[in-house]
């Protein structure tokens, strides 16, 4: 299996990998990725009864696994229902760390977009082989 994503357009994100902790991608019959697919599922039952649009996923401290767990669990929704569009949003303005993880450009980001230096279009990256935006 390759460890790397690949945009819609074709061409591979960055021929660096995807970090390891992104198991998800990089070991989907492990252990952990099956958690993130037990969360992935108790979420959907939970969506059954009320509905819901967002996980959001915060924390007081750095470190705390906020990031590796939505990459996680946005990649394990897309493979698992590939009609529904997942949006992953790193709103960590001061040190996001989703682009790194995925092994894509950082920039243009989030901030950009606030500030007015670009367009949604260039913000958003598509991925073929799920529906992750």
């Amino acid at each position: 299996m390759e460890n790397f994503l690949h945009r819609a357009d074709g061409s591979s994100v960055s021929q660096a990998p995807v970090n390891d902790r992104v198991v998800s991608l990089t070991a989907p019959g492990s252990v952990a990725a099956e958690q993130y697919r037990s969360l992935y599922y108790r979420l959907e039952r939970l969506r059954e009864q009320r509905p819901m649009r967002l996980v959001a996923f915060t924390s007081a401290l750095a470190g705390e696994g906020k990031t590796v767990t939505a990459v996680n669990l946005a990649l394990t929704s897309a493979r698992a229902n590939p009609d529904r569009r997942i949006l992953l949003i790193d709103a960590d303005l001061r040190g996001g760390q989703v682009a790194e993880m995925l092994a894509f450009r950082a920039r243009p980001g989030l901030s950009d977009l606030l500030h007015g230096d670009a367009e949604l279009r260039d913000v958003v990256r598509r991925f073929k082989a799920n529906r992750l935006a």
